[in-house]
């Protein structure tokens, strides 16, 4: 009996491990796909988003740009 306890108790400890190391990996992906993500997106509708708005990382149709500044000019 104690040995299939302790088959419980490893299987739980392996399981949890695996979800924290799913999360993390998560964790990674997200960031790296905001650091590819460009500077400023002007969405199709002519708002311009940096990278720290909620809205840019909701913002699928978009066109890329450098700056506010450059996003700004055009237009």
């Amino acid at each position: 009996m104690r040995a299939r306890q302790a088959i419980v108790v490893l299987a739980m400890v392996v399981g949890i491990g695996a979800l924290s190391v799913e999360a993390s990996e998560k964790k990674e992906a997200a960031k790296a796909a905001h650091a590819d993500a460009p500077a400023v997106k002007k969405s199709d509708s002519g708002f311009c988003y940096g990278k720290s708005s909620p809205s840019c990382g909701q913002t699928e149709n978009f066109t890329p740009f450098r700056s506010i500044d450059a996003c700004m000019k055009s237009g």
